[in-house]
């Protein structure tokens, strides 16, 4: 199923398929874009994008009728496209597994760094899971250069509903550190 994945994300697998593997691909879609710079993952591993969501249910009809509040439920969701159509509150974005050991080549590139740029993007399903990778986070921490984190200008539908930049900066510092 295609619906909910980015055309980036379906081009790179797709080079990767034909490439071999997942390095080649991306080396691959780079020359094919002609891509000024490096694109590197995070990680090499499988990892997948689980997230915790809160959001509001009715418990039953009599209650809607009768203006009771709705009961609060949490959800479990695994996947970057199911994320957002939850239709409830982000709580937290995790790895499985949590602790993926990071690609060196990034790594080596994060501390070669003059600058490092998070953003804009989708923020927990694009920019926060590179950000879990415990060696990327522990490199940016490290690294000499400035960070600087840019802020969609919009709020993203079922990922960002009603943030403000404070809230982005707090959720940064909550799961990345």
């Amino acid at each position: 199923e295609l619906a909910g994945h980015s055309f980036g994300n379906l081009f790179i697998a797709t080079m990767a398929a034909v490439s071999g593997s997942f390095e080649s691909g991306l080396a691959e879609s780079s020359r094919v874009l002609a891509v000024r710079g490096r694109v590197l993952p995070s990680t090499l591993e499988q990892v997948h994008l689980c997230a915790e969501i809160a959001r509001r249910r009715n418990s039953d009809a009599d209650d809607v009728h009768n203006g009771a509040l709705d009961a609060e439920e949490w959800l479990l969701v695994e996947g970057e496209s199911q994320i957002p159509e939850t239709g409830g509150q982000i709580m937290r974005v995790f790895l499985k597994p949590e602790t993926p050991p990071a690609y060196p080549e990034a790594i080596r590139a994060i501390l070669q760094a003059d600058l490092i740029v998070a953003g804009p993007g989708s923020f927990f399903t694009s920019i926060m899971p590179n950000l879990l990778v415990p060696g990327v986070r522990d490199a940016i921490c490290a690294s000499a250069a400035p960070s600087i984190y840019i802020c969609n200008i919009t709020t993203q539908p079922g990922e960002t509903d009603h943030f403000t930049v404070s809230d982005h900066m707090l959720q940064l510092r909550r799961h990345a550190g």
